[in-house]
């Protein structure tokens, strides 16, 4: 059974994080917070070790050091499907739809880890998506991998949010993407803040990140060098000058 936060429980806590691609060390002591309700944006340049956060949390990596609690209960090194029945959800990098299913079977892939709680149905979570991503509507009978970047991008967070995340996690989700797309994709990232679901965000794209997180953490060469509230780093003279130029 799940345990319930407390008004002063961190939704997500990670503690002296330590994990290693077997005798490389990627992490370093990581130590964070998720409040419910935050968005959290983990910034660095590449190699700093934020995707392999997000993939340690996810249980696709496991630490050697280190704790994760998730809602109170210690989730450290569980399996990905036990993580993933918990709620935390992550949208990987690179979209990694899959391409041979329709984008419809692409939405509803996740849905089995939906619980009986009494609220939407699938029915009407898949309406809400189409709502907000009129073009997967347009396309939901259309092969995942026929899509552009950008609507690959819009699949990959609505088969996330058809999942009820407690906890989203975003990877790069600009990566790659013109920058057209870029503002768009930031767009549904703020109106998912505004839905009210947390966010951990990993983002390279600093400038976009420290506009729509309340909490910046920043990270270098598997540590946490910097952080404090997003509204306070960006007018951090030494933060402006090494990740916005």
């Amino acid at each position: 059974m799940i345990s319930t936060p407390t008004p002063t429980t961190p939704l997500l806590e990670v503690t002296d994080l330590h994990t290693a691609y077997g005798a490389i060390q990627a992490l370093r002591g990581v130590s964070f917070r998720v409040q419910d309700g935050q968005v959290v944006s983990l910034i660095g340049a590449n190699g700093a070790g934020k995707s392999t956060i997000l993939n340690t949390l996810s249980g696709l990596l496991k630490p050697w050091r280190g704790s994760v609690r998730f809602m109170g209960s210690d989730i450290t090194g569980q399996r990905p499907d036990r993580i993933a029945w918990q709620r935390l959800i992550q949208v990987p990098e690179g979209r990694q739809v899959i391409a041979n299913m329709s984008v419809l079977e692409n939405l509803t892939v996740g849905t089995h880890i939906r619980r009986q709680d009494g609220g939407p149905t699938i029915a009407e979570d898949l309406a809400q998506i189409f709502a907000r991503f009129p073009r997967l509507q347009e396309r939901r009978s259309q092969k995942a991998g026929l899509l552009s970047g950008g609507e690959q991008q819009m699949l990959a967070v609505g088969r996330a949010l058809m999942m009820r995340p407690r906890l989203l996690m975003l990877d790069e989700p600009s990566m790659g993407l013109a920058p057209l797309l870029v503002n768009q994709v930031f767009e549904i990232i703020a109106a998912i803040k505004q839905q009210g679901i947390p966010i951990l965000l990993v983002e390279q794209n600093a400038r976009k990140a420290l506009t729509i997180a309340d909490y910046v953490y920043v990270l270098e060469r598997g540590e946490i060098v910097n952080q404090g509230r997003a509204a306070d780093l960006r007018q951090d003279p030494a933060l402006l000058a090494a990740y916005l130029g």
